[in-house]
C-alpha cells in the first residue's frame, strides 16, 4: 500500500500523463497520451449516445453498453500500464469481448427486434480499433501477481471518484447497479462467470440458467457433474468450463475464443433439457 503513495492520479489524464512519464521514452509517452484522448472521446460519445437514447431498442442498448465497458478494458490497461501494475491480459480480454460480439450477432435472428446490420458493423469496427497501451521496459512494481493485482485494483477504484469516469472492471455495474459480489481468486473461473453472466444479460440465455451456472462455477468440482453441464456448450467451450471448475488452466482453456464464426456457444438442444431439469428439481 506504501507504494499508492506515489501514484497521483487524483487530477486526470495530466496526472496519469505524469505517472506514465516516468516508464515511457518521449515517443511512446506521446503515443500513450494519444491513446487516453482517442479513447475518453470514444467513451463520451458512447455515453452521449445512451443518455439521448439513441439506441432505442433494449437489444440496441445492450450493444452500447457492451461497446462502453470494452473500451473501458483498453482505458484500464493504459492506467495500469503508467501506474506499473499490469494486473490484467488485454488480449485476452479483447478477444472475450470481441466474442461476445460474435454471439449478439449470432442471436440477432430472434432479438425483439433486432438490431440494424449498420449498428453492428459500426460496433465490430470499434472495438477491431481498441487502443492497446505502448510496452514499457519497465516491470510491475510487484513480482506477485495477487500483490500487483490488489495494487491495480487500488489504482482503478479510486479513478471514478477522482479522475475520470471508468468502470473499474468488467461486468461493472452497467446492467446490475444494485447488484455487486466479490471477485473469485480463480482468474478462469472469474472468466467463465462473466462470460455467462453477460449471456443472459444479452438475452441469449434465460437467468434460471445463468444462476444455475454460476453457483457451480463458484462451488467449484464437488457441485458439479461436467457431463451434464457440458451439454449445454459447444464442444470447444468444454476446456474452460473445465478450467473454470477445476482451477486449472491449460493451453486449450480459452481456444474456444479463437473461433471467427458468429455463434451463441451454447446448444439449444441441451439448453432447453438443462432448464427442465432445474426445473424438475425445485
Amino acid at each position: 500500500m506504501n507504494a499508492l503513495s506515489s501514484v497521483r492520479v487524483d487530477s486526470g489524464c495530466a496526472a496519469l500523463s505524469g505517472a506514465a512519464a516516468r516508464r515511457f521514452a518521449p515517443a511512446s509517452l506521446a503515443l500513450f497520451d494519444n491513446n487516453v484522448e482517442r479513447l475518453r472521446v470514444t467513451r463520451g460519445t458512447i455515453c452521449a449516445d445512451i443518455l439521448r437514447g439513441r439506441k432505442g431498442t433494449r437489444s440496441q442498448t445492450r450493444l452500447a453498453y457492451h461497446a462502453l465497458q470494452t473500451t473501458d478494458k483498453s482505458l484500464r490497461s493504459h492506467v495500469c500500464e503508467a501506474c506499473r501494475c499490469e494486473a490484467e491480459d488485454f488480449a485476452l480480454h479483447h478477444k472475450a469481448r470481441t466474442f461476445e460480439l460474435q454471439q449478439l450477432c449470432a442471436n440477432n435472428v430472434i432479438s425483439m427486434p433486432p438490431v440494424s446490420e449498420d449498428i453492428l458493423a459500426s460496433t465490430s469496427v470499434l472495438l477491431k480499433g481498441l487502443l492497446e497501451p505502448p510496452c514499457s521496459a519497465m516491470g510491475a512494481l510487484f513480482h506477485s501477481p495477487l500483490a500487483c493485482s490488489l495494487y491495480a485494483a487500488a489504482v482503478l477504484r479510486a479513478l471514478p471518484h477522482n479522475a475520470f469516469q471508468l468502470a473499474t472492471r468488467t461486468n461493472f455495474s452497467y446492467f446490475r447497479p444494485n447488484m455487486s459480489r466479490a471477485l473469485l481468486a480463480c482468474p478462469v473461473a472469474e472468466s467463465l462467470l462473466q462470460k455467462v453472466e453477460t449471456g443472459e444479460q444479452h438475452g441469449i440465455i434465460p437467468p434460471i440458467l445463468s444462476t444455475h451456472i454460476c453457483n457451480i462455477i463458484k462451488g467449484g468440482a464437488l457441485h458439479c457433474n461436467m457431463q451434464s453441464l457440458q451439454q449445454v456448450f459447444d464442444s470447444d467451450m468444454h476446456p474452460l468450463l473445465s478450467s473454470a471448475v477445476n482451477s486449472i488452466t491449460s493451453k486449450s482453456t480459452y481456444l474456444s475464443l479463437d473461433s471467427p464464426e458468429n455463434r451463441t456457444e451454447y446448444q439449444a438442444t441441451g439448453t432447453r433439457s438443462y432448464v427442465l431439469n432445474i426445473l424438475s428439481e425445485r
